[in-house]
């Protein structure tokens, strides 16, 4: 068992190396707020703007999901590749799985209704096989939800796919930030399932000082597997459980009472881009949503940044984001964990700039019955230009499962929460799930 010491959390200047969309003090606030024009003229040239979807070159998207074994038949992630979908613009060219098919053409009629410009059909390959668009359209670049070994066939970069494997480690990459005086919450226990299956709870329990935590793979692209525990009994219990599994684990402490994330983005040119930050919404110790706000970017960004920049400086590419613990009381802020790929408030950063809405959110929508998005979403709540505001339902591949995942666009805060609230007021009950086993 290796216990992650703690430290304090540092703090300075932004650096003006960074080319940030929100630049310093939160102008991101006033470019938002402006026209589609105003944020175009901020960012420059063609180059810079690949980034928020005006102009580059045209781009193949790659949706490979790399899961555990047997999670995709059990929750339905199977037919999340789809969601990628709505990063594309009309330029763009995505592989889709010949799977989502049938729910493509419900997602596409759901993106003419809200006037949502994404790649056309003819723009898409229908494929199972990694790297499918490229051997169709050579001389395309590279937007994957996430740099895996698969996409070696690609573009062979060893460097972007070390990054992720370190970033996307919990344990390797606390390590690391100690290292730069940086920590995840105040203290965490990182082992291995298989070689610890003794691991003593009680001294565990007593390290963390007796304190409420979680327990999460060390792996890990959903925010399902993050159980907490309150007592002795309850940890002894969770690692009880994990003891006949080969995984990797982090057990942390909550050190606060709000959660954030800041996200990123490094285009081909190697320029970071400071995207967003958000509130993530937590119920029953599951991530199930995020709303943009800025109340915390400041102390969030003063580490943040620097940690963007190391990713930058070892190859990372793409999108990646910071899920951080904010306590309330103090202003004291820690970083949790990167996440290395598309994260989901991504989707509703890229639907709000493509809509020229001023504020976003998204949310997973449980308890709905049917198939369709028309089922799911009423389409008095869907997305409307004429109002300015409402729904647009980005995933609707586990609709069958009773859940779908979406944005809310609006002009103010209160308008995103309330599109929220009432998409899940006009939910049903959870009808019995579907297996796609």
């Amino acid at each position: 068992m290796r216990i992650l010491k703690s430290f304090n959390v540092l703090t300075g200047p932004y650096g003006p190396e960074h080319h940030s969309l929100q630049g310093h003090a939160g102008s991101l606030h006033l470019f938002i707020h402006n026209s589609w024009e105003k944020l175009m003229e901020y960012i420059g040239t063609a180059d810079e703007a690949y980034v928020v979807f005006d102009a580059g070159p045209a781009r193949g998207l790659e949706t490979v999901f790399d899961m555990y074994p047997g999670l995709s038949n059990v929750t339905g992630l199977q037919y999340y590749p789809l969601r990628t979908h709505v990063l594309s613009r009309p330029v763009d060219y995505n592989r889709l799985s010949p799977l989502v098919r049938a729910i493509y053409h419900d997602l596409i009629a759901h993106f003419a209704a809200t006037g949502t410009p994404v790649a056309g059909a003819d723009h898409i390959v229908w494929s199972d096989e990694v790297g499918a668009v490229f051997a169709q359209h050579p001389g395309l670049d590279l937007c994957p939800f996430q740099f895996t070994p698969k996409m070696r066939v690609i573009r062979d970069d060893p460097r972007w796919l070390e990054v992720v494997s370190l970033y996307e480690h919990k344990g390797r990459l606390a390590d690391l930030w100690q290292g730069q005086g940086f920590t995840p919450p105040s203290v965490a226990v990182y082992g291995q399932s298989r070689k610890e299956a003794a691991l003593d709870a009680s001294a565990v329990w007593e390290y963390l000082g007796k304190r409420p935590g979680r327990l999460k793979l060390a792996y890990g692209a959903s925010g399902d597997q993050q159980p907490k525990f309150r007592a002795l009994s309850q940890l002894k219990k969770l690692l009880k459980d994990l003891a006949w599994q080969d995984v990797d684990f982090v057990i942390q402490r909550d050190v606060g009472q709000v959660e954030i994330s800041v996200n990123y983005y490094i285009d081909g040119a190697g320029k970071l881009y400071c995207l967003f930050t958000t509130l993530q919404q937590i119920e029953d110790s599951k991530h199930v949503g995020n709303i943009e706000d800025y109340t915390y970017e400041h102390a969030a960004r003063a580490i943040t940044d620097v940690m963007a920049r190391d990713a930058l400086d070892r190859g990372m590419k793409g999108f990646f984001g910071f899920d951080l613990m904010v306590d309330r009381r103090t202003g004291r802020v820690w970083v949790i964990e990167c996440n290395a790929r598309v994260t989901a408030p991504v989707y509703g950063w890229i639907l709000a700039r493509k809509h020229g809405v001023a504020r976003f959110g998204v949310a997973t929508v449980k308890g709905v019955q049917g198939n369709t998005i028309v089922d799911a979403l009423h389409p008095s709540l869907w997305y409307s230009k004429t109002q300015g505001k409402g729904i647009i339902v980005f995933n609707p591949g586990p609709i069958p499962l009773g859940e779908y995942q979406g944005a809310a666009l609006a002009p103010t805060q209160e308008g995103v929460i309330k599109l929220l609230a009432d998409a899940k007021q006009t939910a049903t009950a959870p009808i019995a799930r579907v297996s796609f086993a």
